[in-house]
C-alpha cells in the first residue's frame, strides 16, 4: 500500500499551523510552482505535478473538518519520529559520522588486507618449494 504524502510537509509547516499561515505558506507555493511560469514542457510537466501536490495538500488542510480528519489519521509514533529528526539530529550528522569512522577503520582494514595477502603469498611460495 502507497502511503500517503505529508501534506505539512509539502506545505512546509509545522504540525500546529494556523489556517492563516496554511494560506499565506499556500499562495507564496502556488505563485512559485504555477505551471504557466514555465515554459519547457519537462519544467512544466514537473511543475503541473507538484501544484497538483500542492493544492491537494491545500484543500486538506483548509478544511477544518478535513484537517481535523487528516490529522487523526497520522499517527502519533510517525509524528514524533519526524519531530524528533528535524529538530534533533543535524543534517549533516550522519555523513560526517561515516567518514570518521571511515577514516578511523581504513588503516586498521588496509593492515588487515595486506596481512591476509603476505599470508597467502607465503603459503603458496610454501607449497611452491615443498612440491
Amino acid at each position: 500500500m502507497k502511503e500517503k504524502n505529508n501534506y505539512y510537509k509539502i506545505l512546509g509547516l509545522k504540525l500546529n499551523a494556523s489556517q492563516e499561515e496554511i494560506k499565506r505558506r499556500f499562495r507564496e507555493l502556488a505563485k512559485q510552482f504555477h505551471p504557466d511560469k514555465y515554459f519547457h514542457p519537462s519544467q512544466k510537466i514537473w511543475a503541473t505535478k507538484h501544484f497538483q501536490k500542492l493544492m491537494e495538500a491545500y484543500a486538506t488542510l483548509s478544511n477544518p473538518q478535513m484537517k481535523r480528519e487528516y490529522d487523526e489519521s497520522l499517527t502519533l509514533k510517525a509524528i514524533a519520529v519526524e519531530e524528533i529528526l528535524e529538530q534533533k539530529i543535524p543534517k549533516d550528522f550522519y555523513y560526517f559520522w561515516w567518514l570518521r569512522t571511515y577514516v578511523y577503520f581504513l588503516p586498521l582494514v588496509f593492515s588487515f588486507i595486506m596481512k591476509l595477502y603476505t599470508e597467502s603469498v607465503v603459503s603458496q611460495r610454501c607449497v611452491e618449494k615443498t612440491m
